[in-house]
């Protein structure tokens, strides 16, 4: 029976050590996620040369919903307007909005991204950090049994080493 004590105790050692970890990771201090979230840099994730190739695939979408505006709605709502503007006009402002829209992109971007990682912070801190912890200690739980594994196998070594000293 004492020669179980050894390898259980190193076995349980393991186990107790890849536990740790994960709870130690869910913790609020300096290295843990929701710090880590807290601290994100936006700026380096999204360049600006990122933000102007989202904003080109967002072009065909910006020019349909500016042509309805500027076509449909504003005439509606200004009928002055229509009178006065044709379709040429129309497609100049629709360049000026673009090209404005295309230099505040990358700002708004920004800012949207930012405030959606304190947000992120916030609702993780409250809401999914015991559900997050869940989670991550049932995807880790192999590892936790190859650390009880390992932690048996080297208390078995111990154990053997010891008898032959």
């Amino acid at each position: 029976m004492h020669f179980l004590f050894i390898p259980l105790m190193t076995a349980i050692f393991g186990w107790l050590i890849a536990w740790l970890f994960v709870k130690v990771l869910c913790l609020n201090w300096k290295g843990g996620i929701s710090h880590q979230i807290a601290t994100l840099n936006i700026e380096q994730l999204l360049t600006t040369e990122a933000s102007l190739k989202q904003f080109d695939l967002l072009l065909p979408t910006l020019d349909k919903h500016l042509d309805a505006f500027f076509n449909h709605k504003l005439t509606q709502k200004m009928p002055m307007i229509a009178m006065f503007i044709g379709h040429k006009t129309i497609d100049q402002l629709k360049e000026v909005f673009i090209e404005e829209l295309k230099l505040m992109f990358p700002e708004l971007v920004q800012k949207l991204l930012q405030g959606s990682v304190n947000e992120l912070d916030k609702v993780l801190d409250q809401k999914w950090k015991k559900s997050f912890e869940i989670k991550l200690l049932k995807a880790t739980r192999k590892i936790r049994i190859a650390a009880f594994i390992l932690g048996f196998l080297w208390g078995i070594l111990l154990f053997l080493l010891n008898i032959a000293i």
